[in-house]
């Protein structure tokens, strides 16, 4: 009988163990993997807002971008890459509001920028400039039909949960739009503080479209 309830007990422990096998590669595989894929997402969100255009809300349209924004751009990083060192005095609520206003400031940003369609296409390179063996830079071309051409570049890196996500978008492939946001953050902690800034980035939100 014991002999028999061992059997049973290891065919049960066996089989949870193929269980949690099973699900931990199934979440893997939901992981997000290839950098490319990640920006091919991004890109895919934001034609479909160009071709909403005028005819969506700004605040809807923001919101069709924030999945997408939130899956692709590892925000809690940029925006503490942003603020520098300034982000090691604040207080875990100060840096929790900070980044809802950080979060909508840049959802804002992405559906003025993205607002209309004609025909544009977004083109990936298939080979990345690797960094080291967790950080690439995936490049990207967005073509007009006129066959002028903006170079969008994405420095991403690999999460601790294994996703690529981007710390930094390169403008024309040199322009580092965190380093623009360092310069203007600074100016403005240097003169209004925490609260100074939050409130800056809640009005320029608020000045790049309705949000209601």
């Amino acid at each position: 009988m014991r002999a028999i309830l061992s059997h049973r007990a290891l065919l049960v422990a066996a089989a949870a163990a193929i269980t949690a096998a099973t699900m931990q590669h199934e979440a893997q595989a939901a992981k997000p993997a290839d950098p490319a894929a990640q920006v091919q997402t991004l890109n895919a969100a934001l034609i479909a807002s160009m071709k909403a255009g005028k005819s969506e809300a700004f605040a809807t349209r923001m919101a069709q971008l924030q999945p997408a924004l939130d899956q692709v751009l590892d925000l809690p990083a940029i925006l503490q890459a942003s603020v520098g060192l300034s982000w090691s005095t604040l207080t875990p609520q100060q840096q929790s509001a900070l980044l809802d206003t950080f979060r909508r400031y840049t959802e804002a940003n992405y559906a003025a920028n993205f607002d209309s369609y004609d025909n544009q296409t977004f083109q990936v390179s298939p080979n990345y400039r690797v960094l080291s063996p967790d950080r690439v830079i995936v490049s990207t071309t967005l073509v007009n039909p006129n066959g002028n051409q903006h170079r969008i570049d994405y420095v991403m890196h690999r999460t601790a949960d294994g996703a690529w996500k981007a710390t930094d978008v390169l403008a024309d492939g040199t322009i580092s739009r965190v380093a623009v946001q360092r310069s203007d953050f600074s100016a403005v902690l240097s003169r209004g503080g925490i609260a100074g800034l939050q409130s800056r980035l809640a009005g320029v939100t608020a000045s790049l479209g309705p949000l209601a």
